[in-house]
């Protein structure tokens, strides 16, 4: 489709004949030509803009050219046809249409020439490349909305890493488009870890597996013993203490009605007083006889506070002022814990630590392993006569509560 744009021209193309005839030859002094009127029409998706700049600087008359005006011609003859070819120029120079055909000149007459010029337009675009997330172009540089070798990025395979990725965590590169030098961002994934023996060779880290009894074997110390990371004040080794892994119980303890249990306060007279007292009778902490917070002390912890309140719970009261006590107080619970599976009984729990519990909540509870509650559980570490260390397994704050108070337990063993 065309757009069709008029232009009229007050140019006045005049011929004068000042010429003798031969034998047979009609002249006419008289006739004259007017260029009257130019049409143009521009070709489809071209953009003629600027109109009024578009001259006709060019008008070719019986092969003769003629750029300034008035002009003369000779041999002009009547009814005699004679070519003729007018050009348009924009304003820089460069020729954007032209025309040509015949007209004929009556004896004592003159010619309205009208021409119709289609008006053509070679597009121009940057030799530079435009680009945007997906694809690049060259840009039309001649004002026109176009552009030109339009494609999708070609990046290739090669990736260079601004941020390297870890076992765990995603990395950052970059990417270059070969042809326009597009760069875009792009993200490393994950390592994830190369296992050998439950250990990762990457990184050195412990990943939990499921252990025998369906729990979660939350703990290796031979892959935590280094000096940059230890696992607690004796730097634990296998070799060393008997044990190399911490299981997890499957679930928490129940009795079939209730699934929290009271720690339960041991009370004794000392320097004359009954009172509430650590684990050896006394009112003051020694770490030879008394609990701890450490890996690897959850057995022995839970051992001392069921030999201190009594396999049947005499000395485990559930208050203070010593009404009543109970046999179902979590170190006594723990130490009868047992799971069967297969031919095979395993007996060998205890209540963990602090640390241990806390080690439960960091590689078990926080990847969302184990089925933990978003609650308190019980560790065997005291902190006072009156008080227990317990760690809550909605953010894993550590803590203390009264022994007399309610708490989940979880079960641990070693092996």
């Amino acid at each position: 489709m065309r757009n069709r744009l008029w232009l009229v021209l007050s140019v006045l193309i005049l011929g004068i004949v000042f010429v003798s005839c031969s034998e047979g030859e009609v002249t006419s002094e008289d006739a004259h030509i007017t260029l009257k009127s130019v049409t143009f029409e521009t070709e489809e998706g071209v953009q003629v803009k600027d109109v009024e700049s578009l001259h006709i600087s060019y008008f070719e008359f019986n092969g003769n050219a003629f750029s300034n005006f008035p002009y003369s011609i000779d041999n002009f003859s009547v009814d005699q046809p004679y070519d003729y070819t007018i050009k348009a120029f924009d304003a820089e120079g460069n020729l954007v249409a032209s025309v040509s055909g015949q007209v004929k000149v009556k004896d004592g007459g003159s010619i309205d020439l009208t021409a119709t010029l289609i008006v053509s337009h070679k597009h121009t675009f940057s030799s530079s490349w435009t680009s945007d997330e997906n694809n690049h172009w060259h840009a039309a540089t001649c004002k026109h909305d176009l552009m030109s070798d339009s494609a999708a990025h070609t990046f290739g395979d090669t990736v260079t890493t601004t941020k390297q990725a870890t076992c765990t965590s995603s990395g950052a590169g970059t990417q270059t488009c070969t042809v326009c030098g597009y760069v875009k961002g792009v993200v490393i994934p994950a390592l994830g870890h190369d296992l050998e023996d439950h250990v990762c060779k990457r990184c050195g880290k412990f990943i939990p597996f499921i252990g025998a009894t369906g729990g979660y074997v939350f703990y290796d110390c031979d892959a935590d013993n280094t000096a940059e990371d230890p696992d607690g004040e004796d730097n634990l080794k296998s070799d060393v203490c008997g044990w190399r892994y911490l299981e997890a119980a499957p679930s928490d303890l129940t009795d079939g009605e209730s699934d929290i249990f009271p720690f339960g306060i041991y009370i004794e007279s000392y320097n004359g007083y009954v009172q509430s007292v650590y684990v050896n009778g006394t009112t003051e902490y020694n770490e030879a006889n008394c609990t701890r917070k450490g890996i690897g002390t959850g057995k022995a912890n839970t051992q001392m506070h069921v030999s201190a309140m009594g396999a049947a719970g005499e000395k485990a009261y559930t208050n203070t002022a010593r009404t009543a006590t109970t046999d179902k107080y979590a170190a006594k619970l723990a130490l009868d814990y047992s799971i069967t599976v297969g031919e095979t009984t395993y007996d060998d729990w205890f209540l963990p630590s602090r640390d241990e519990l806390y080690l439960m909540y960091t590689n078990l509870k926080y990847a969302r392993l184990g089925d933990f509650s978003n609650s308190y559980y019980w560790s065997s570490s005291e902190s006072g006569g009156l008080y227990e260390c317990i760690v809550d397994f909605q953010d894993g704050r550590k803590d203390v509560a009264q022994r007399e108070s309610h708490v989940r337990v979880r079960c641990i063993r070693a092996f």
